[in-house]
Order: C-alpha cells, then structure tokens, then sequence
C-alpha cells in the first residue's frame, strides 16, 4: 500500500530507507508525512531533520511517506540546503522551512504538508495530527479549511468543523462494501450546501485510509485529498 521511489541522498543527508532499517525494531513514536500537494521549490523527496540526522522523505501523490521516528524532543524539522558555502568541517547547513512539535502523548501522528500563500513565508504550512485513534478499518476526515464540511458514506453522515476531524470506523466483523460517498461544503452558519465531489468508496475492515479537505492558495477552491495509509507502521 505503500509507493516508495527512492533518490540518490543529497549531500549531507541520510537515505531514508537505511535509517528505517537500522530503527525499525526499535520501540519509539513515529510521524508520516503526506502531502495535498507538493509546493514549488520545495522538491521531492523532501529533506526532514529528525534529532541530528537530515533524512530525504519521498512524498508519494496517494499514500502516506515511510514513517519517520520521533526524535526524543519532539520535534521534526523541514529543511533544505543554505545556500552558503560549506563551512571549513565540511558540514553542509540547512535552512528550516517548517518546523512541527509532536505531542508527548502521540505514538503515531500524521504531518500534512500544504502550499503557502503565494505572498507567505515561509513556503510550506506543516499541520500535525495525531493518530490514535486510527486503526485498522478507520476512514479520517481531516477538515483543514475554514468551510464546514459534511460526508455521507452510504447511511452515516460526519459534519466537520474548520480546522477539525472525525472519525469513521468499520467493524472487523463487516464484510467489505462498496458504498456510495459525497462531499459537501458551506460557509459556517449558512444554510446552503455545495456538491464538492461524488463516487463510490470500499468499506473494509483491513483497511485505512485519509481524506484531506483544503484550499487552493492560488485558486481559493476547496478541494479533498485521499491518502491510502499502512494497516501496521
């Protein structure tokens, strides 16, 4: 479920999937990253600062990135190479284009990459959200624009608050379905409701996946993102 391409590192940076290896049997917290859409000039893979290590992360277009571990104080960087000259030790430096603090209390979160403003700096806004209460069979609904949003999968119906999240989950005992699944939005306390999109969705028991509502920069548009997520880290 997991679309990984892997680039040759750039300089001073450690190749994302030698570190998974090398921590993957180690107990700890662990953030993935996902993108609505890849900003200019920020590139992919991207390069995260974890601790002392500087990891290029591949952001694949339906699914969530490999996981990347938490750093004992929390917080994960965005960065990307200054364009000074390397200094004398031969460390290159890197620039911070977003910086996120994960929660104490979260083991798994999930950090959405947006575009900026087209006039904002810096270039790309970093939002966390914690997963747990994700598991196997859940469908998140991540509302990160300033419009209410409703879905409607089959029967069930979520309304989600700007900037909130609901949670829908299929029992394990359930066979999987096709059910037919819409989205709506409206500007807070008004009445009328406007289609954003329409299709059919797989209810499963085995699986997880997210659904990112945001706004287009440039176009001031509402648009949803799904995101295909791995059943185990």
């Amino acid at each position: 479920m997991l679309v990984l391409a892997v680039a040759p590192p750039a300089s001073g940076a450690t190749r994302h999937r030698d570190l998974l290896d090398a921590t993957r049997a180690e107990r700890g917290r662990f953030a993935w990253f996902a993108a609505t859409s890849v900003p200019d000039g920020l590139g992919n893979p991207i390069l995260v600062q974890a601790g002392k290590e500087v990891l290029e992360v591949v952001l694949p277009r339906r699914s969530a990135s490999l996981p990347v571990k938490v750093p004992a104080d929390g917080v994960l960087r965005i960065v990307k190479r200054a364009d000074d000259a390397v200094p004398p030790d031969g460390e290159p430096a890197f620039e911070t284009l977003a910086e996120v603090s994960i929660p104490e209390r979260a083991r798994q979160a999930l950090i959405i990459l947006e575009p900026a403003a087209d006039d904002a700096d810096p270039l790309v806004v970093a939002t966390v959200h914690d997963l747990v209460d994700f598991k196997r069979g859940a469908y998140l609904f991540i509302n990160q624009t300033k419009m209410d949003v409703a879905v409607e999968m089959g029967d069930a119906r979520l309304d989600i608050k700007p900037a909130g999240a609901e949670l829908f989950l299929v029992l394990e005992d359930r066979k999987p379905v096709s059910v037919p699944i819409s989205y709506r939005y409206r500007r807070p306390n008004r009445e009328k409701w406007h289609l954003l999109g329409a299709s059919t969705v797989l209810l499963s028991p085995t699986r997880r996946e997210i659904c990112v509502f945001s706004t287009n920069p440039k176009s001031g548009r509402i648009d949803y993102h799904g995101i295909t997520f791995p059943v185990t880290p």
